[in-house]
């Protein structure tokens, strides 16, 4: 069964095999006669929210508020609406646009609360909380377009002024939730409190705004066109004035655009000439065939297309330390936090989208999420306090490893007998402490496991399909006796277009067929491919042959075959080109995706402390040790040192992933 990532996949290709043969037929077509085009379109858009706002205690908006006010957030809503356009002079167009969408999103800031909050032994504290409102609304925006399009290319750009009627269906609703003492409650229970749900009383509103998007015009009939589409929306006015509140939106959509044309006006037909008695035309006699060459080399007249799974995989070391702010206990803001709901929906594979950072940040959830599946595994969070006095107890690094335990708790349910926490100074594997960077490296939590499961690399792999065929090619004969003046070569049975190759003079006597056609052919599976050869001599003279080439379809998708791959290895430690035991495990999941045909680069990095000269050696000296572990015929091993930086180095994460080791294969 494909896969619905794979189904994404699939479907973007064909969605891009589309626009781009769309874009050849539309700078090949005859113009049109457009009268009027009309469309309806459906999408999503990214809210961008500023307002100047607050809820008090009671729950009623107000203009502030000893916490501050609410001032910025982000919400996702879905659109959808009717288009018109009339073409103007030129490549001009003027279009209008009614369009419903529900807008909003969460705002958030965070302060200490002059409330007082309880720990579980009961003592009083003052917390730091999130003060969040989620702020809803419907409008009904009008847009007139200015479009344009440069040149014959189905592209369009446009942009006008907007008017959005805001419906009176604006509410918000507000509550406050403990960020840290983690295990802190609200003295009334829990560890979020709501204090204000209802409607802002601003009524039916108008707002102006400024509209741009750009668009792709993709036939899919005779007038019948696919639009997608980007676009945004800048708000010059408040959509909400009790709240000050503003939304902007970048929007992504999907249309269906019918035209209406005019008939174009008949063309005069001139009165042939009878033309006098002339001898028999010259002979012009074609031929066409189709042939299929077998492994073996021998001939066939059938095309057997496998279709086997193509894997591409990506590995992204994971960083199992979590840095924290001087004399501070509270988990940093960057590393992400979820609710125990948030969680259900959460797994690997979700985190496609982010880059190496971005996942590292997801760390407590993917040990939690691997917590779950490994029930009886368990971790050890060892807090460190660089800092501390001589003889002073290490209450800041408990502390630490504390709040990283307590979450894995609270969010994940994991039994907190499975979770050892332990104290010390300095990391045993530690960064140059005279350094103010070497300093923000030992200042760390670090979560360590006798279950590899638990702190392995993340591994992400994408299969798809791929068609294996063998050449395929058509053998044409021809034979004019006044000489060849052009010839064109049709081959159908692709998605949606033919394949069409011309030419002046002799024709070739073999042509390949393209492999693009073939994969184009796979959405459908076609039973044969029709194909003519028109031939014209120099004597006027036109004939056309045709033949078809039988397909069969196999699949083959169980078989996979691994294509592609990046691979990263993770952690050297500070300024050491050494192999540890979960580089070697890397090495083996990299070698058991490669054969005697695979190639690879090698390319060691590190992170700017230090001497160039130093850097440039100490890269070299990772990536060897790396190149002769491979089984893949190594084409390049590279040292760049701190020439490239990878990742952010102002960041204690983003020096420990620079010291790393890139593996780049592929397999033909």
């Amino acid at each position: 069964m494909v896969s619905m990532r794979n189904r994404y996949l699939i479907s973007i290709h064909s969605l891009g095999i589309l626009l781009v043969a769309s874009a050849v037929a539309q700078s090949t077509t005859e113009p049109t006669h457009e009268v009027l085009t009309v469309g309806v379109y459906g999408g999503y858009a990214f809210n961008i929210l500023r307002s100047a706002f607050a809820v008090d205690e009671s729950g009623r908006v107000v203009g502030t508020d000893d916490c501050g006010r609410f001032e910025r957030g982000t919400g996702t809503a879905p659109l959808f609406g009717v288009a018109a356009e009339l073409p103007l002079e030129g490549r001009f167009r003027a279009g209008l646009r009614a369009e419903y969408q529900q807008r909003g999103g969460t705002l958030r800031f965070g302060c200490v609360d002059p409330a007082m909050t309880r720990l579980p032994d009961g003592s009083v504290v003052v917390a730091l909380t999130d003060h969040v409102a989620d702020v809803r609304f419907n409008t009904l925006t009008a847009k007139l377009l200015l479009g344009y399009r440069p040149g014959n290319f189905p592209l369009q750009v446009d942009a006008g002024p907007a008017v959005a009627f805001v419906l009176p269906s604006a509410t918000y609703n507000a509550w406050e939730e403990i960020v840290a003492p983690s295990s802190a409650e609200f003295v009334t229970g829990g560890q979020v409190r709501p204090y204000g749900t209802g409607p802002f009383n601003s009524g039916v509103h108008v707002a102006a705004g400024i509209a741009a998007d750009v668009s792709w015009r993709a036939p899919i009939g005779p007038r019948l066109s696919l639009v997608p589409e980007v676009g945004g929306l800048f708000s010059l006015t408040n959509d909400v004035p009790e709240a000050a509140l503003r939304s902007h939106d970048i929007h992504v959509s999907l249309g269906v655009f019918y035209r209406f044309e005019r008939s174009p006006e008949p063309v005069p037909v001139p009165v042939a000439l009878a033309e006098p008695p002339h001898e028999t035309a010259p002979t012009l006699d074609i031929g066409l065939t189709a042939n299929v060459k077998l492994p073996d080399g021998r001939l066939t007249d059938t095309l057997v297309v496998q279709q086997t799974g193509l894997v591409s995989s990506k590995l992204y070391p994971l960083l199992t330390y979590l840095f924290f702010d001087e004399a501070n206990a509270a988990i940093p803001r960057r590393y992400v936090r979820r609710t125990p709901e948030a969680t259900r929906g959460f797994n690997e594979d979700s985190l496609r989208a982010l880059n190496t950072l971005g996942i590292y940040y997801n760390l407590l959830d993917i040990i939690g999420l691997r917590m779950t599946r490994h029930a009886s595994a368990t971790v050890t969070v060892t807090g460190t306090q660089p800092d501390v006095p001589v003889n002073e107890k290490l209450s800041l690094a408990t502390q630490r490893a504390e709040n990283v335990k307590a979450y894995l708790v609270n969010t994940w349910k994991i039994d907190p007998s499975r979770i050892t926490v332990a104290a010390r100074t300095e990391p045993q594997a530690r960064s140059n402490p005279e350094t103010r960077e070497g300093a923000a490296e030992n200042r760390r939590v670090e979560i360590s496991s006798g279950t590899y499961e638990i702190t392995e690399p993340v591994l992400l792999a994408d299969t798809s399909a791929e068609n294996v065929a063998p050449p395929a090619w058509l053998a044409s004969r021809v034979s004019a006796e006044s000489g060849i003046d052009t010839w064109t070569i049709v081959v159908s049975g692709g998605r949606k277009h033919d394949a069409i190759f011309s030419g002046s003079g002799m024709p070739p006597a073999h042509l390949e067929l393209p492999q693009t056609f073939i994969d184009e052919a796979a959405a459908t599976r076609p039973p044969q491919f029709g194909m003519s050869l028109t031939v014209r001599d120099l004597a006027g003279e036109q004939v056309t042959d045709s033949t078809t080439l039988p397909l069969r379809w196999e699949n083959h998708l169980s078989d996979i075959r691994f294509g592609t791959g990046s691979y990263s290895l993770i952690l050297f430690d500070f300024n050491s080109a050494q192999l540890r035991p979960e580089h070697l495990r890397t090495l083996d999941l990299v070698n058991a995706r490669a054969d005697s045909t695979s190639h690879a680069g090698v390319y060691g990095y590190t992170d700017v402390l230090g001497s160039d000269e130093l850097n440039k050696t100490l890269s070299e000296q990772r990536a060897s040790s790396v190149a002769g572990h491979l089984r893949s015929r190594v084409d390049e091993v590279i040292g760049r040192g701190e020439t490239t930086q990878l990742y952010d180095n102002t960041l204690p994460e983003g020096r420990f992933y620079s010291r790393t080791v890139m593996i780049e294969t592929k397999t033909p």
